[in-house]
């Protein structure tokens, strides 16, 4: 771990799936909100399924309006960027004021959106400040394993969120590499077992869909999942 404190670790850790949370959450709502905007009934309520959350909302209407702004509701967009500023806050010497700034600029986007007058531009703001962030720190950041640890928490995130949004097995499996290589940088054990499963279980959906069976997954999705959750311990 070096000179990095397990406190400093843990909120890298967390940082990087906050905004990789945010970003892939967005990205995904948008979709759903601009079917809204084209006159579309959006399944807002198989959206709220698929990542597990509790369907709290009246109507569609009210989905958009307090999954995208609610800061009181934890599942909110703007939820994750909070939390994600949080966490930078902690981290802001390793990461550089610099990187943190675009976090800043993202909630600043949010706060434009919320009010209404050209929200589908201050989105794009939102999503290219924290594109932005990313490239940031893989630029400035001094230090590898924190660089490493950063890195982890997207990886796992996006993991995460592509097996719940349903995207394909052989993108899957190019995320599992990038962890196995950005967790043994930094030191961080994962899970043997799960590992495996995953490893196993994502290659023969590849190799299946390669073969033109669609869907081929889909009966070990909610166990792929799973594993996904206890594959990287409490950093």
């Amino acid at each position: 771990m070096g000179t990095t404190s397990r406190v400093k670790a843990d909120h890298l850790y967390w940082l990087g799936r906050y905004i990789m949370r945010t970003y892939m959450e967005l990205d995904a709502a948008l979709v759903l909100r601009d079917q809204m905007l084209d006159g579309i009934e959006a399944d807002y309520e198989g959206f709220c399924r698929k990542l597990s959350l509790e369907n709290i909302y009246a109507d569609a209407r009210d989905w958009e309006e307090r999954f995208f702004f609610d800061v009181s509701d934890p599942a909110s967009i703007a939820s994750c960027l909070s939390r994600a500023y949080d966490n930078a806050i902690v981290c802001r010497e390793m990461i550089t004021t610099v990187a943190m700034s675009y976090i800043q600029m993202a909630l600043n986007a949010m706060e434009e959106a919320k009010k209404g007058v050209s929200p589908g531009i201050a989105f794009q703001w939102v999503i290219d400040d924290l594109l932005a962030f990313r490239g940031c720190v893989e630029e400035r950041m001094q230090s590898e394993y924190g660089l490493d640890l950063l890195k982890t928490g997207f990886t796992v995130e996006r993991l995460n969120l592509n097996l719940r949004l349903g995207h394909s097995a052989h993108r899957y499996l190019v995320t599992v590499k990038r962890l196995e290589r950005y967790t043994s940088r930094a030191e961080i054990l994962c899970d043997p077992v799960q590992l495996a499963f995953l490893k196993d279980t994502l290659t023969l959906a590849a190799e299946a869909k390669e073969q033109g069976h669609t869907g081929s997954y889909d009966d070990s999705r909610n166990a792929l999942i799973a594993a996904c959750d206890q594959l990287v311990p409490v950093v």
